[in-house]
């Protein structure tokens, strides 16, 4: 796949703007019950969710945040069957992230009705193959995500200048592809570049 880091960069500013809501919801200045689904701050019409596993507090306490951000391009007509098993597959996962070190997760949708994206914040960078390898996570991408998606990205690497820099150090960006069904292709491009939004 030829292509350069340049040609993410909405994905980079959705990103951002949800690292913005992590710093507004820190304060506590949210108030959103956790986990639950609701409208999205900026009143543009989005749903979100987002959950401290660990607490507000230990995002506080961490100056040092590695990140990954999914982003999914789903089939035209979704079956509901599939729909309502990731959902419930999402609910299962946010029951575990504290396990994992995760100190913030969020699931928003990229347009009001369209497709969602996830940022997850931890503390260490083995955190993310750790979760990778979930249960629920496996289960998500092996079992369901074929009948859900047709292409998906997932960025992962460091916050530059910990929750307030605007920096992102891209360590390496997922493709997979799907088609019939079922996963007809997976490539990991390495980056090793700062974004900066």
């Amino acid at each position: 796949m030829e292509a350069e880091l340049i040609s993410f960069h909405e994905d980079f500013v959705h990103l951002n703007s949800a690292r913005n809501l992590v710093l507004r919801a820190k304060t506590g200045c949210d108030y959103l019950p956790e986990g639950e689904i609701r409208s999205h701050p900026s009143g543009d019409g989005r749903k979100w969710r987002r959950i401290f596993p660990l607490g507000r507090q230990a995002v506080s306490d961490c100056d040092s945040f590695w990140f990954v951000g999914f982003f999914g391009q789903k089939l035209e007509n979704v079956d509901e069957k599939w729909q309502k098993a990731l959902w419930e597959i999402d609910d299962r996962l946010l029951t575990s992230l504290a396990q994992y070190r995760i100190l913030w997760y969020s699931s928003c949708e990229v347009t009001p009705g369209g497709d969602w994206f996830n940022f997850v914040l931890m503390k260490e960078e083995n955190g993310i193959d750790q979760w990778r390898h979930a249960d629920g996570h496996d289960c998500a991408v092996r079992d369901i995500s074929p009948h859900v998606y047709k292409r998906v990205r997932i960025h992962a690497g460091r916050l530059i200048n910990g929750i307030n820099g605007q920096a992102f150090h891209v360590k390496r960006t997922t493709f997979v592809e799907y088609a019939n069904m079922k996963m007809v292709n997976r490539e990991v491009k390495l980056w090793n570049e700062c974004f900066n939004v």
